[in-house]
């Protein structure tokens, strides 16, 4: 029960770090390269933390193979997928973001078949069935809901706007697949899940940082109002949150199908969390609130299927 307690706790971190991000960019002051900083920061922050507690209780030996490919799992998920979410949130808000986002397990079953020669059961099928169509009913609620309806659009192109963030959407899921991909090969290098996550993390954060400076962006962090500050640091620390709780679910006996299954209800906490603190400027309806129950259902059956 333990395992599973802290798979449910992983869902509802990320789904914090959703909202808190959306309430990040709300004073329209920030720029996606430097709450990504404020994120990395904040999450290595929270990451190391634990590395460190649990490097003190159980030590690990380095292996530099298994260290270079979870450094390039952190270019391809906290790098490219989180700034590839950050700018859909931007655009279509974290709601509608996240479920979209649950095409990584779609993107995931696919990738495993071709890369990994894994098969597919009948109930991964089955999710993966049902959550191409909730995406497509996804791409289309998008459209009739947001086209005149989010102040931040510009009204003459508000179809422009809303396609861009359902497609940056969509590519940050192929890029959190693909990170999961390779985060499978380097288990078997490195048998630490939370050093891998740290030491991806941290990459991400220094080219992030080399990033903010080249573009000159770096002093505008001194200019930001201390609320976005707290937002997407506190966003980082969500998602790190997550993150941890994930490995400790796996490390207190829930298989690897179950925890997945778990953190893939994050959309349900990010629609529920909306609904209460993003309600002045996120669209909540009831339809909205089936479609990702529908999305939801898929990438639990998705992930059930490899059980």
């Amino acid at each position: 029960m333990l395992g599973i307690g802290f798979a449910v706790l992983s869902a509802f971190g990320f789904g914090v770090g959703q909202v808190l991000t959306q309430l990040g960019f709300r004073s329209g002051t920030i720029t996606a390269l430097q709450a990504l900083f404020l994120n990395l920061a904040a999450a290595c922050a929270g990451l190391a933390l634990a590395l460190a507690l649990g490097w003190g209780l159980s030590p690990l030996p380095l292996r530099w193979s298994g260290v270079a490919v979870f450094a390039l799992a952190g270019m391809m998920a906290p790098l490219a997928g989180r700034s590839i979410n950050f700018l859909a949130i931007e655009r279509i808000g974290a709601t509608r973001t996240a479920s979209l986002g649950m095409s990584e397990s779609l993107f995931a079953g696919v990738i495993a078949y071709v890369a990994l020669d894994q098969t597919v059961s009948p109930i991964t099928g089955a999710g993966m069935v049902i959550l191409i169509a909730g995406t497509v009913l996804f791409v289309n609620e998008i459209g009739r809901t947001l086209g005149q309806a989010l102040p931040r659009f510009d009204r003459r192109e508000p179809l422009t706007r809303i396609g861009a963030g359902t497609a940056l959407a969509l590519t940050s899921g192929l890029f959190y697949a693909a990170a999961g991909v390779l985060r499978q090969v380097g288990m078997n290098l490195l048998p630490s899940a939370l050093l891998g996550a740290t030491v991806g993390s941290l990459v991400a954060l220094v080219v992030t940082a080399v990033n903010l400076v080249r573009r000159r962006q770096a002093q505008g962090l001194r200019r930001l109002q201390g609320k976005v500050v707290l937002c997407l640091a506190g966003s980082g620390i969500a998602a790190s949150t997550g993150m941890v709780a994930f490995f400790l679910a796996l490390q207190f006996d829930a298989t690897v199908a179950v925890a997945t299954a778990l953190k893939n209800t994050m959309p349900l906490f990010t629609f529920l969390l909306a609904g209460v603190v993003l309600a002045r400027w996120e669209r909540i309806s009831f339809r909205l609130g089936l479609l990702v129950g529908l999305v939801v259902a898929g990438g639990v059956l998705t992930a059930l299927g490899r059980l």
